[in-house]
């Protein structure tokens, strides 16, 4: 990809990013709360989340220098093997439990359950692609 169109796709998903982050803050402000609000920030995350991984990230992986900076955090952190080991232990914990679940009712969950669960399924797959690109970084330090 070329620098100039990196620059442009960054800029583009970072303040779209940025505006649904701070939608959340509006839709607080605005009086919503509860399970409404809940519901918004969980959606809201996964766009964010989505916007990172499938789009940003690998502008970034291909041109590190585009990547603000975290807040707070001016040092790139990669994952610690120990950290990196809890989460993949967690990410199956997940994938277990969901087997045991679905064997306890047999097809009687019904499709939201489905639905649910294949989000789970996908969002295990992107931690454990997140774990394996965090360590695989070069030059950082280790969260610990």
């Amino acid at each position: 990809m070329k620098r100039s169109e990196a620059i442009a796709i960054s800029r583009r998903l970072l303040d779209i990013s940025a505006r649904v982050d701070q939608s959340v803050s509006d839709l607080m402000q605005s009086g919503c709360s509860g399970a409404q609000l809940e519901e918004y920030r969980r959606l809201a995350d996964r766009i964010m989340g989505n916007l990172y991984l499938h789009m940003l990230k690998p502008v970034f992986d291909e041109h590190p220098d585009l990547q603000p900076p975290e807040q707070g955090n001016e040092t790139a952190r990669s994952l610690s093997d120990e950290i990196a080991r809890q989460l993949l232990q967690l990410m199956n914990q997940i994938t277990s439990t969901l087997q045991d679940v679905r064997g306890m009712s047999g097809a009687r969950l019904g499709p939201y359950f489905d639905e649910g669960e294949s989000d789970v399924h996908e969002t295990v797959a992107e931690v454990r692609r997140f774990i394996r690109g965090s360590r695989s970084d070069r030059g950082t330090e280790n969260c610990d």
